[in-house]
């Protein structure tokens, strides 16, 4: 879930629904650029690679804030997560 107040602008994108990553964005303006909130979802039972992230962080570039349950299997995931689209 990704909570903003209402006077802050807004708008909902289309629904990220793969059965490996499921992910809800919005696209909130008023900053220099605009920036995209991401929650994501990936489901255990996957056996996620590179591949599946680079894949869905090119739906949201440039620009994206992607928090969430991304069922990590080590450490070296929080450090993979978030440089995997820079």
């Amino acid at each position: 879930m990704v909570l903003v107040k209402e006077t802050i602008e807004h708008c909902e994108l289309l629904e990220y629904e793969e059965n490996s990553i499921q992910a809800t964005s919005i696209k909130v303006e008023g900053f220099p650029h605009a920036i995209i909130v991401t929650a994501v979802y990936c489901p255990p039972r996957h056996n996620l690679k590179k591949e599946h992230f680079e894949t869905f962080f090119q739906t949201v570039a440039p620009k994206c804030i992607g928090g969430g349950d991304y069922n990590r299997k080590h450490t070296m995931w929080d450090l993979y997560v978030c440089t995997v689209h820079q």
